[in-house]
């Protein structure tokens, strides 16, 4: 049985362990006509949503850098997916049925959702996906035509609020001093970390850590790194439609108690071609 509140926590956390791809062996792809017209991509029938799960996770781990992801998201929906398959799998045995297993499974369900919801949203945000891409991993499609958006055109600032073991908290803010909210075009922030003396110049070194719409976020790194490890965070704002705006300054910190600190130099992001 899958552990909630690790899987929950990994939405967040920087984990370094990769984990196991999903096993879809008997899990078949099934792309209907009437399945880019559905309202909602995901099925309300556990059957249809344990193959649903399977062709999605099986789909963005072929190539994750197609659909805007980093290996860590995928490794994450992989985890989750697998982890509903083998729940589905027990309640759907007449012999093995119990109240247990049913809420195992619902359990499992859920934390599908918690995971997909925002990987649909970057999803969504690559404008050079086609229909026919998305379509094939289960996500339904709009008929009609969508209006350009830009994606924000500011950087966050990032601060380190404060450092609890392995915990770092930053604070997000726009460039504007004094004010608190996030600017107007953004819909929220993509936070990711590396661990290392010097901050690494290529976006695909750092890992990813989540995405918030919150002036705040604790960011957990492994329990296994040292204390006193230097760790350093930067930030994105995301568009409506997720599309990621310049990336931040990165600041560092030191587990296990330590300040804050600008890095005087700057990030690219690489942004990967389809």
């Amino acid at each position: 049985m899958v552990d909630e509140k690790g899987v929950a926590s990994r939405v967040r956390r920087c984990d370094e362990t990769t984990a196991n791809a999903i096993a879809t062996a008997g899990v078949a792809a099934r792309v209907r006509g009437g399945l880019g017209m559905r309202k909602s991509y995901f099925p309300s029938k556990d059957a249809d949503f344990a193959s649903w799960i399977g062709v999605f996770a099986a789909g963005i781990a072929e190539d994750p850098s197609r659909y805007g992801l980093q290996q860590s998201q995928s490794d994450l929906v992989s985890e989750v997916a697998a982890a509903y398959l083998a729940a589905y799998a027990v309640t759907a045995k007449p012999s093995m049925q119990s109240r247990a297993a049913t809420i195992d499974k619902n359990q499992a369900r859920e934390r599908v959702k918690l995971v997909v919801r925002p990987i649909v949203s970057i999803i969504r945000g690559q404008t050079e996906l086609s229909a026919a891409q998305q379509i094939l991993i289960g996500l339904t499609v709009s008929g009609g035509r969508r209006t350009t958006v830009a994606p924000p055109d500011e950087r966050p600032r990032v601060r380190v609020v404060s450092v609890s073991g392995r915990t770092v908290r930053l604070s997000l803010r726009g460039q504007i001093f004094g004010v608190r909210r996030r600017p107007r075009d953004a819909r929220g922030a993509t936070v990711f970390s590396y661990v290392g003396p010097h901050a690494a110049m290529d976006i695909s070194a750092w890992r990813f850590c989540g995405n918030t719409q919150r002036a705040t976020i604790d960011v957990a790194f492994p329990a296994e790194l040292p204390p006193g490890s230097v760790v350093h965070l930067m930030a994105c704002w995301y568009g409506t439609r997720s599309q990621p705006g310049p990336m931040s300054w990165p600041v560092q910190a030191y587990l296990g108690g330590g300040i804050a600190m600008p890095v005087g130099e700057s990030v690219r992001v690489l942004r990967a071609a389809a």
